[in-house]
């Protein structure tokens, strides 16, 4: 009898050690996912949101690695134009996070809740009241993109909401932190956002700078759609302008680069231009 509860006792050791193993190697499976997920976020979101959903444990997750999986989600699913009905996902990162002493996350996390309430549920106040959670937690931030988004958001919800003056500022800090971290394609979204504030507050000498930085700009994107939609704002400003010679010649450089067939957008300005 004593044999037998040693060799009973003997394995189940051996049972409870395969599962601690087991339950290693799940998490340290977990954490390798996510890990790549978050490398893969902002260049290939697509890939990233793959890799999330290939998480096989993931309604078992819990503590860091379920805020940390429910922010990349929530993030992924964003950034890969995938409709979702409610911010309860992205509720579990920033219940998480709030009292924890990690800026980047927290302020990712109210940046995210701040995306899909805009987006898909369409709450503005919300939505503003989450960006600015998120820019509370700025100072300490060392993830300089979700600084730059978090910035381009508040100048967007302000635009929207007919506040030029913040709208431009905030717009302006996105345009000083994107070139910081050398990102052209936020840069000239910033930029031609900051076009449009400064028509609206009638600034000559701003709208100028701004088509320069613009050209610039353009001359290092690979996206041709953005090179056409630059070359189409700034022929709209040139017509503002009444510089109806430079707007024909910025309508026609959008026509021929642009991708769409046909702009019919470029076709109505240059149509309008035509008529004056």
């Amino acid at each position: 009898t004593m044999k037998r509860e040693k060799n009973i006792l003997f394995i189940l050791t051996i049972l409870l050690l395969l599962a601690c193993t087991a339950c290693y190697r799940s998490t340290r499976h977990v954490t390798e996912h996510l890990s790549q997920a978050e490398g893969l976020i902002w260049a290939a979101p697509d890939s990233a949101l793959h890799i999330l959903e290939s998480i096989s444990t993931s309604r078992h997750l819990t503590g860091k690695e379920q805020a940390d999986y429910a922010l990349l989600l929530s993030l992924a699913q964003y950034r890969c134009y995938i409709p979702v009905s409610s911010d309860s996902l992205i509720n579990l990162a920033i219940e998480y996070y709030k009292d924890k002493n990690d800026a980047d996350k927290k302020g990712a996390a109210f940046y995210v809740k701040g995306c899909i309430l805009e987006e898909y549920t369409k709450d503005i106040p919300n939505a503003l009241l989450a960006y600015k959670e998120a820019e509370m937690c700025i100072p300490d931030m060392n993830e300089k993109r979700y600084v730059a988004r978090i910035y381009s958001s508040l100048g967007y919800v302000n635009k929207k909401s007919f506040h030029f003056e913040p709208a431009k500022e905030y717009y302006q800090k996105a345009l000083q932190e994107n070139t910081n971290i050398k990102d052209i394609t936020s840069q000239a979204s910033d930029l031609l956002n900051l076009l449009g504030l400064y028509h609206i507050v009638n600034d000559t000498d701003s709208i100028n700078q701004c088509i320069t930085s613009l050209l610039k700009c353009s001359g290092k994107l690979k996206d041709s759609i953005l090179q056409s939609k630059i070359y189409h704002n700034i022929a709209v400003s040139k017509m503002y302008q009444e510089k109806y010679e430079e707007a024909e010649s910025f309508f026609s450089c959008a026509l021929h680069i642009s991708p769409a067939s046909p702009p019919y957008k470029t076709m109505s300005g240059l149509a309008q231009l035509y008529i004056k």
